[in-house]
């Protein structure tokens, strides 16, 4: 289904001389065995008109064996596979335009619990931990065993990030006419390993969820390959969008583009938590409480969801998903902190000395 108003279907329709096509774009730097903490940077195509909403990041993404010596440790995989990237970069003509914030992961995270989750597809965007062994991968239908390494036959990309926050996937006008910028870079900065990859002793039962520590000498690492990115573009053979430029330049003088800039502050909160930001528009606050700042070693284990019920089990109270299991990475739990000495955790905003609510 298009996301375009009927309105402009029709009018696209009827403009004679309206063409899109799909360019893919190879990494600048590098597009296989690419390792945690890495840098991938991708130039979109020069005098065209570039619809931003559609850049996409394709790769395949395989995680370490998990050493396998000390019971049957697996290496998962991160519920949403977007957790894997830490910041997001847009450079136009050398400019950095949006430097993005750290955590993009958590704040993606938090805005799909906020806004609703956008990155569902069961296939390339790995909504969902694997859980048990027997032909159980959803992404390819093979057996999973210490590991999740997909076929790189055929330069495959199994995993897509095509929903973005910031400049990529929220500047208006969505369509920019790169003929008049200087080159557009989107730089895609990697997360560390020990958080967005989870590990589990054992792959079936309710063994999945323990405190699972890594056994052999392997460290708990990824790496992508057969990466790259697309976009889709626009060619109009009239004058008319030039004509629409043109006149907006001699109004204004400029050509404005608008979109949200994310901020991230982090802070062990004892009672409160302070930072300073300079906006004229605010547009939202959202606060997302870690259970597991740092995971790592025996705490890096699956956790389980509240109101779900855990593998293997018989409880009928939990009906959340009507018996679905959901198990998520302990980076991205956002839970409430637990209430001291009987009284809950209440939250109170204060800006520019005034109080909220």
């Amino acid at each position: 289904m298009s996301s375009f108003s009927p309105a402009l279907e029709y009018f696209c329709q009827r403009l004679e001389g309206l063409s899109t096509g799909i360019f893919r774009l190879e990494s600048q730097n590098q597009s296989s065995n690419i390792t945690p903490q890495s840098i991938v940077r991708f130039t979109l195509p020069s005098n065209a008109l570039v619809d931003m909403r559609s850049f996409a990041f394709h790769f395949n993404a395989r995680t370490s064996d998990g050493g396998g010596t000390s019971g049957n440790v697996a290496v998962r995989l991160p519920n949403k596979i977007e957790t894997m990237i830490n910041r997001v970069e847009v450079s136009i003509g050398g400019v950095a335009v949006s430097a993005g914030a750290n955590f993009y992961n958590v704040l993606s995270h938090a805005k799909d619990v906020v806004d609703g989750n956008h990155n569902d597809d069961a296939g390339m965007n790995h909504p969902e931990l694997i859980t048990t062994g027997a032909v159980n991968n959803y992404v390819s239908g093979t057996n999973l065993t210490t590991a999740e390494q997909y076929s790189l036959v055929g330069n495959k990309a199994q995993f897509c990030i095509d929903k973005w926050n910031g400049f990529i996937g929220e500047c208006e006008p969505r369509v920019l006419d790169t003929s008049l910028l200087g080159d557009v870079v989107i730089t895609l900065y990697l997360e560390q390993a020990s958080l967005c990859l989870t590990q589990s002793d054992n792959i079936t039962a309710a063994a999945f969820i323990t405190s699972a520590a890594l056994g052999g000498t392997d460290p708990l690492s990824y790496t992508l390959n057969n990466v790259y990115a697309s976009v889709r573009v626009y060619s109009l053979a009239s004058g008319l969008y030039d004509n629409m430029v043109a006149e907006q330049m001699n109004k204004a003088s400029s050509l404005e583009v608008g979109f949200k800039q994310y901020f991230s502050f982090r802070d062990n909160n004892t009672g409160s938590s302070r930072f300073t930001i300079a906006s004229q528009s605010l547009d939202r606050i959202i606060v997302a409480h870690h259970q597991v700042v740092n995971p790592a070693g025996a705490t890096q284990h699956p956790l389980l969801v509240d109101g779900y019920n855990p593998i293997a089990s018989t409880a009928a109270d939990r009906c959340l998903g009507f018996g679905k299991v959901n198990y998520i990475h302990p980076y991205t739990s956002f839970n409430l902190p637990a209430a001291v000495a009987g009284t809950s955790i209440e939250v109170e905003w204060q800006l520019n000395g005034a109080k909220y609510p």
